[in-house]
């Protein structure tokens, strides 16, 4: 087990510096900067900008500049914003925990209502609740992730529910949005391990209700729905930095849009890499614990 998690863990921190790479690239490879329209405003001086121009180490070869900004990394900083004029990580940290809080917060919202229906509609008694996850589904497949974002927003207007620092409105969008990809999932995981004979002789005994779809039904569905857990991590990631934008909320979406508009490349690659470092981490936690599960994935790896 030791060598399975050492080996999941290489593979991540490879893998994120591949993305650096890329990443660190491409944005460098970009026609334009910053500093072309920094020229533009006369609050500037073109010493000023000429300075600023040579602090980024825009002048420097693309190793140079990759090297610089791997050591600023490790230093604690992620490079520099051009615009904000401070390290990177000091201006991203309190936008990031505003991210997790709604990431964290649709993530629940969505795994709860997959669970609950999938595993209602998945009971042999439940065809009625299979027709209402089928609508359910429909309904919020057929919803455009806007047109439910923009929706939500123009009644929680009406109830007084959007200000700056609730999370109602954008988990709600976050948490709808993603239980369509969730929910047939969940149903076909539970489902096809309806049969098994742990289950069988659980229910032989007598243990009926929620104590055995938790403590049974659900851990034998371990296998199928641990890694939808870490994928489902990705798109909530991902779908969050939209819902941020549209609703508002001061997450890394709106840093991230603004730093594409303004070319501040240190801050949009830092988002890329905190997105990447995430979904890296999620698949790895969830690797581990199915490997944990089922010790045929530990032999077979």
């Amino acid at each position: 087990m030791k060598r399975f998690v050492a080996r999941r863990l290489m593979q991540g921190a490879l893998t994120l510096w591949v993305v650096s790479v890329v990443g660190f690239a491409l944005m460098s490879l970009v026609p334009g900067s910053y500093f072309d329209e920094a020229r533009l405003d006369p609050r500037l001086s073109p010493q000023t900008v000429e300075a600023m121009r040579n602090r980024s180490g825009e002048l420097r070869t693309l190793p140079q500049r990759y090297g610089e900004w791997l050591v600023s990394c490790f230093a604690g900083e992620g490079g520099y914003s051009v615009v904000y004029q401070v390290p990177v990580l000091h201006l991203m940290l309190p936008r990031l925990v505003k991210t997790a809080q709604l990431a964290t917060a649709g993530l629940a919202l969505s795994w709860l209502t997959a669970l609950v229906l999938g595993a209602w509609s998945a009971n042999r008694a439940g065809k009625h609740a299979a027709a209402v996850a089928d609508w359910l589904t429909s309904v919020l497949a057929a919803i455009p992730e806007l047109v439910l974002a923009c929706g939500l927003m123009l009644i929680g207007l009406y109830a007084g529910l959007v200000r700056e620092d609730n999370l109602t409105i954008p988990a709600l969008a976050l948490g709808m949005g993603g239980i369509p990809a969730l929910l047939p999932q969940v149903r076909a995981g539970l489902r096809q391990v309806a049969d098994a004979p742990y289950l069988e002789l659980a229910w032989a005994h007598g243990i009926r209700g929620w104590r055995f779809t938790l403590l049974f039904w659900l851990r034998a569905a371990a296998n199928p729905l641990l890694p939808l857990l870490g994928l489902s991590v990705g798109t909530m990631l991902s779908s969050s930095l939209v819902v941020e934008i549209i609703c508002g909320w001061p997450g890394l979406g709106p840093l991230f849009l603004s730093s594409v508009e303004t070319r501040d490349s240190h801050v949009a690659l830092a988002v890329v890499l905190i997105a990447s470092g995430l979904l890296i981490t999620a698949n790895t936690v969830t690797d581990i614990l199915q490997a944990a599960a089922d010790p045929r994935i530990r032999e077979s790896s």
